[in-house]
């Protein structure tokens, strides 16, 4: 729980910091956003259009975002402006003083990834290459590299 305490300590010390560069004017036009009106504009549009300085946007925005959905920093600002502030929203990041209480899974998220996959274990292909993808009518037929074959619906690679 101390590192979690560190990890909001420091978010709500960049929060305030960035509040006198704009964030909080960011956040507080988060109902007009989220309203629809501007449904279409790019993150990216949006802060250059409003006149968000480059060091918000390219040291706490990007960052923070590109952080948050494991995205390509380069990318990140074609994502719709609506569609950061509803995350920010719906997890209660909308506020330059969040009280957000932390949580930590004993072990780390190792733990919580050999419970998820407990259930279906055995079929899972760790370190395989797969050799063939075959579509048939009901199913897909995905081939391995050590030669085994699995039937599957939906498929779902991962590299």
């Amino acid at each position: 729980m101390i590192v979690a305490k560190q990890v909001q300590d420091t978010v709500n010390q960049q929060s305030r910091h960035f509040a006198l560069e704009g964030f909080a004017a960011l956040f507080g036009l988060a109902p007009r956003l989220l309203d629809g009106e501007t449904e279409k504009v790019s993150l990216g549009d949006y802060l250059w259009g409003a006149g968000y300085s480059a060091e918000f946007t390219d040291h706490y925005v990007v960052p923070m975002g590109a952080a948050i959905w494991s995205a390509e920093p380069g990318r990140f600002l074609e994502m719709p402006a609506v569609t950061f502030i509803r995350f920010f929203q719906n997890h209660g990041m909308l506020e330059t003083n969040p009280s957000l209480p932390w949580r930590v899974i004993r072990g780390g998220s190792a733990r919580y990834v050999e419970r998820l996959c407990a259930a279906f274990r055995t079929r899972i292909h760790l370190r395989e290459s797969v050799r063939a993808v075959r579509r048939h009518a009901e199913f897909v037929e995905v081939a391995v590299s050590s030669g085994a074959t699995a039937r599957v619906t939906p498929p779902a690679v991962a590299t």
